[in-house]
């Protein structure tokens, strides 16, 4: 039997197929009524669903169940008077403008009086501190806090027995989650994203069994062996982030069985930007990534500031079949690159050692290594699918692709400081910077051929682009936008490059 959240699922997809709903042209990620429909399902619901409009004065019937309306910059106490006769309110909602004002009369004297509340969202409003009034809201499913001000949350939260959805998403100044967390044993979702003031998780999430959604676990300093409570989140799906990671110990993190929680399509592996020689152990951090295998059914997986010298050969294992996208980012110990066999379904970046003439990545489309100074090794050379090439900060990796014919399909290309052999035809975007030693262009084998926005900054040694008879007028006619700047040894351009007039030159 499908458990609440998938049947409505179910139920919304059906209306959207019969066009219900339809997509939001401006956000994809939101749904519109048209108007005829949303007309309808008003004359359908009645007094049961009432919606504030403006400031103007209003009054609800006391059927009234559901209620909405849009936020304004100052939401003062007479917006809230139409509130007064409804004694079973189920939904409170406010919809739109974030960085709004809330009187602090709404907070201490209507919520506490609406007792039969199940959806309570208080989203974007201002609001610094929260008075202890959930003991007064016990039938409370839904609550979101998201982009409050709240630094703490009151005690009687951790009462809502009943609590199935709990969002804290960039509540940048909240410090702690409750001690008692362990006692919404019916919580689904907890998204506490953004919330970059925590520091650690309190004890007993392990009994919050239910857990489908927890979008981050923080392990605090001293408390590397509490990463063992996630051993009974079984339930968990979708993104996932574990962060702290620096403070655990290879044994401990393999008891949070991840690799058995085979809902995870989305995981972040987070250690501390810090890397102090006296505070991090590259051994100890090669066996807590070691024991952090991942379900099998992962499809991407994202590796934050570790600090060990080589990857886990997990990482390198083909029965990972349905990974789509490997991102290392600042990796600053890490000296090779894992050899990947065959992934046939990967859409983002992996590197690859072995038969040059297998694609063994038809379906990559981008490819991506960020701040890995140490890292060496090199990457495919055919990669018909890729669309998307960004390297920065790995100044040992080795960048060659020879077979510029596998790059036909290319729409961006990003290189930062740099050594590359690159002939890439056909890209979009071609973004050259921060290349300290390129002096040539086409000596490294790069062109301006075949591109229609191109970027040359800040490469100081830089003196010459292309020679005149590789950039004739006729060979170059996609051009849309050359922007150089700072480089200063370029004192003289190709002559058909006159003829541009969307040229930007900047310090050169």
């Amino acid at each position: 039997m499908p458990q609440n959240n998938d049947l409505g699922n179910q139920y919304f997809q059906d209306l959207l197929s019969r066009s219900f709903f339809q997509k939001s042209s401006k956000d994809e990620s939101r749904f519109v009524m048209h108007d005829l429909i949303n007309d309808l399902a008003q004359v359908v619901a009645g007094d049961i669903c009432s919606k504030l409009e403006g400031n103007k004065q209003q009054k609800f019937s006391n059927r009234t169940r559901h209620s909405s309306y849009v936020i304004s910059r100052f939401d003062t106490m007479k917006k809230f008077e139409a509130f007064n006769q409804v004694k079973s309110l189920r939904t409170f909602l406010p919809l739109g403008l974030s960085g709004a004002h809330l009187t602090n009369v709404v907070l201490v004297d209507l919520l506490p009086r609406l007792g039969y509340l199940r959806v309570l969202s208080l989203s974007g409003y201002r609001i610094t501190e929260l008075p202890d009034i959930f003991e007064n809201l016990k039938h409370l499913r839904y609550l979101n806090l998201s982009g409050t001000l709240i630094k703490c949350l009151p005690d009687s939260l951790c009462t809502l027995y009943h609590l199935e959805t709990l969002l804290l998403k960039m509540c940048f100044k909240l410090q702690k989650l409750p001690s008692k967390m362990g006692n919404l044993v019916k919580l689904y979702y907890l998204d506490i994203r953004g919330a970059n003031l925590i520091e650690k998780m309190p004890f007993g999430i392990d009994k919050l069994t239910n857990l489908q959604r927890l979008s981050d676990f923080i392990v605090g300093k001293g408390d590397g062996h509490h990463i063992k409570e996630l051993k009974y989140l079984s339930n968990l799906k979708g993104d996932f982030r574990l962060s702290g990671l620096e403070n655990v110990n290879g044994q401990d993190a393999g008891e949070a069985k991840l690799n058995e929680k085979q809902g995870i399509d989305r995981l972040v592996l987070h250690w501390s930007k810090k890397f102090e020689k006296d505070s991090r152990n590259k051994e100890d951090e090669e066996w807590v990534l070691d024991s952090l295998c991942p379900p099998k059914e992962l499809e991407q997986l994202v590796i934050e500031n570790y600090g060990g010298a080589k990857f886990s050969t997990w990482i390198a294992d083909s029965s990972f079949e349905n990974m789509l996208s490997l991102e290392l980012r600042n990796c600053k110990n890490c000296k090779s690159l894992p050899s990947i066999a065959s992934m046939p379904n990967w859409e983002e970046w992996d590197p690859c050692e072995g038969d040059e003439q297998a694609s063994k990545f038809p379906s990559l489309r981008e490819l991506s290594i960020k701040e890995c100074p140490h890292l060496l090794g090199r990457l495919p050379t055919h990669l018909q699918s890729l669309q998307k090439l960004v390297i920065y900060e790995c100044r040992r990796l080795a960048v060659t692709f020879l077979k510029c014919v596998s790059l036909q399909n290319i729409s961006k290309f990003d290189i930062s400081a740099e050594k590359a052999l690159l002939r890439l035809a056909n890209s979009e975007n071609f973004n050259i910077s921060h290349w300290k030693e390129l002096k040539s262009l086409s000596q490294n084998g790069l062109s301006l051929v075949g591109h229609r926005f191109i970027t040359i900054a800040d490469c100081p040694q830089l003196v010459s682009l292309e020679t005149e008879e590789r950039l004739q007028l006729d060979k170059i006619p996609g051009v849309e936008s050359l922007e150089i700047v700072d480089c200063e040894r370029l004192n003289r351009l190709p002559e058909v490059l006159h003829a541009f007039t969307f040229l930007t030159r900047k310090n050169f």
